[in-house]
C-alpha cells in the first residue's frame, strides 16, 4: 500500500536498509557473515507496557535485497513501524469479537498487529496467494503463538472461485491477477482463487459479526468486492481500507475506481485518506477522485479520531 516517504531511488533506500541490517546485527551479537540467516527482529507495535507485541524474522539476504522485506525490516527497526497509520487505524477501531480480512497479507503484518491489540478478542482472515509469502506468514503466525487467532488462507480473492494466473513481480510485493498492464518481462504462476463470501461460508463462526476489510490487491480491488456482495447485504462492514493505485491505462483505471467509489457509495460508506501514510495525523474527507493513497471508507457515523499518530 501507499506511502509517503521522502522519494529515493530503490538502490539508495537498499543502501540505506543494509546499512541498518549491518547495525542491527552487530548489536544483536548475530552472525553478519550469512546471507541466509533468519534475523528475528520485534515489531514497532507495542503493548501497555512498551514490550513488542509481536517478532518477526527474515533472512537478511531478503532483507538486503527485497524491497518488501526491506520495508517491513527497517520501518520496524528504525521507524514507526511498516504502514504506522493504517495499523494506528486498526489498533484504534477494533473491537472485542470484530473479524479483521487481511486480502493481500504479504507476510503478515496487519494480521499480527490485529491479532495482539486485543489478544484472543479479534478474529483474523490472513489471506496471500504467493507460496513463498504465505509459508512465511504461516511462520510468524506459529512463532507468535496466534494460531487460534489467525487463519491464513493460501490463495487469491476475486469474484469467483477457480484458478489464475498470478502475474509476479519483481518483489515479495506486487504480484496481481491483472489481466494486463502488469510488468514488462514479468511471469505468471496459476494459484487458486475463492471469494470473501465463499470463506465466510466455510468459517460460520466467523458471520454476523462487524468486519473490517483491507485489500491490498494491485488493481483487482473491484473483483474482491464483486465477490464480496453478500457480506455486504448483512450490514457488518463497518470499513473498508482499499489501495487506490494506477494499475490499469489511464481510461481503465478512471473507470474501475468509479465501480469501487460507487459500489460503496450505494452502500453507505464515506470516503477519506490520511493526512501522512507513514505518520498517521487527521483523517481527512476524499474531495477528489484522482488521489493515489489508501482510502478509508467508512460507514456513515463510523467513530472517527481527530488524528491518527
Amino acid at each position: 500500500m501507499g506511502s509517503n516517504k521522502p522519494i529515493l531511488s530503490q538502490e539508495e533506500f537498499l543502501s540505506i536498509v543494509r546499512s541498518t541490517l549491518v547495525k542491527f546485527v552487530a548489536e544483536q551479537g548475530l552472525d553478519r557473515t550469512s546471507g541466509a540467516t533468519e534475523i528475528e527482529f520485534p515489531s514497532a507495535s507495542l503493548d501497555a507496557n512498551g514490550i513488542p507485541r509481536f517478532t518477526m524474522t527474515l533472512p537478511a539476504s531478503l532483507i538486503r535485497n527485497d524491497m518488501g522485506a526491506a520495508c517491513v525490516f527497517y520501518d520496524d527497526v528504525a521507524g514507526r513501524g511498516f504502514e504506522f497509520a493504517l495499523r494506528r487505524f486498526l489498533d484504534l477501531h477494533l473491537t472485542s469479537d470484530d473479524v479483521f480480512i487481511d486480502v493481500g497479507a504479504h507476510f503478515g503484518v496487519h494480521s499480527l498487529t490485529a491479532a495482539t491489540n486485543l489478544p484472543r478478542q479479534v478474529s483474523v482472515l490472513a489471506i496471500e496467494p504467493h507460496p513463498g509469502n504465505s509459508a512465511r506468514l504461516r511462520g510468524w503466525v506459529e512463532l507468535n503463538q496466534l494460531e487460534t487467532d489467525i487463519l491464513v488462507i493460501p490463495k487469491a480473492i476475486g469474484e469467483r472461485e477457480g484458478v489464475l494466473p498470478m502475474w509476479l513481480s519483481g518483489s515479495s510485493m506486487g504480484h496481481s491477477l491483472r489481466t494486463g498492464a502488469h510488468e514488462v518481462g514479468s511471469t505468471a504462476m496459476e494459484v487458486g482463487v475463492t471469494t470473501v463470501d465463499r470463506l465466510l461460508v466455510d468459517h460460520p463462526h466467523l458471520q454476523w459479526r462487524r468486519v473490517i476489510l483491507k485489500i491490498d490487491v494491485e488493481g483487482c480491488e473491484l473483483e474482491v468486492l464483486t465477490g464480496a456482495q453478500q457480506l455486504f447485504a448483512t450490514g457488518n462492514v463497518a470499513a473498508v481500507i482499499w489501495e487506490k493505485g494506477a494499475f490499469h491505462s489511464r481510461a481503465a483505471q478512471d473507470r474501475r475506481d468509479t465501480a469501487v467509489f460507487d459500489f460503496l457509495d450505494v452502500r453507505g460508506f464515506e470516503h477519506f485518506y490520511m493526512e501522512d501514510e507513514t505518520l498517521g495525523g487527521r483523517i481527512i474527507p476524499v474531495d477528489r477522485r484522482d488521489l493515489l493513497c489508501n482510502i478509508y471508507s467508512l460507514v456513515r457515523n463510523f467513530p472517527r479520531n481527530e488524528r491518527y499518530g
